[in-house]
């Protein structure tokens, strides 16, 4: 929270947030609000952001949320109201087979992925991408059906960014012989966004969203 140039820190016990400097003011005076959970704010008065990352364990992801207001602080109520976004983009993967053959995934990566990066209240967008990390989505064996079937790894949490320069490395067994393929993904994650990656194992591996 800020006002007057001061910031304010608020801590949760229970339900309840609270903080111990609650600033005096008029019912009538504005105080701008910024809420998230991950990361790490760095303020600025014109300019705030939190620096998220991504962390390194695919089975481990959490989604940034944040919000922001410029409200009217009233002493009588001492409420505001804040309406959480989400600032990640959220990727789940799925394999199957639509052949015959004997089909087995044995290993899923995701490499190129920028893993940290800065969200900017003021712009609502994402600057200072790095940190390019390689996510395991699976190193177990999975017997592929005709029927979909979702990676173990779940959601992948992922900064919004372009996919050009990502690399979906998938190993696999047909009828006992081991094999690799690596595609290269094309578009946009977008903030906000849920999106699904097929894996099909038929005469190619290929790859649809």
């Amino acid at each position: 929270m800020n006002y007057q140039t001061s910031t304010y820190n608020f801590t949760k016990t229970g339900g309840t947030w609270s903080t111990a400097t609650w600033p005096s003011v008029g019912n009538d005076a504005k105080i701008d609000f910024y809420a998230y959970n991950g990361g790490k704010l760095n303020w600025s008065e014109t300019d705030p952001y939190v620096s998220f990352d991504m962390g390194t364990d695919a089975f481990a992801q959490k989604d940034l949320l944040v919000a922001d207001t410029t409200a009217a602080f009233s002493d009588n109520s001492g409420k505001v109201s804040l309406m959480f976004n989400h600032a990640c983009a959220a990727v789940r993967f799925y394999v199957r087979k639509s052949v015959e053959q004997s089909v087995s995934i044995t290993g899923v990566e995701l490499a190129g992925v920028q893993s940290k990066g800065d969200y900017h209240y003021a712009s609502s967008a994402w600057q200072s991408l790095s940190s390019p990390m390689t996510y395991t989505l699976t190193n177990a064996s999975i017997g592929l059906t005709t029927e979909k079937q979702l990676l173990p790894c779940g959601y992948l949490f992922i900064i919004p960014q372009t996919k050009e320069g990502l690399t979906l490395k998938v190993s696999y067994t047909v009828n006992g012989d081991e094999k690799t393929h690596d595609f290269n993904l094309s578009g946009e994650w977008k903030a906000g966004h849920s999106y699904v990656v097929n894996v099909n194992m038929g005469n190619k591996v290929i790859n649809a969203q």
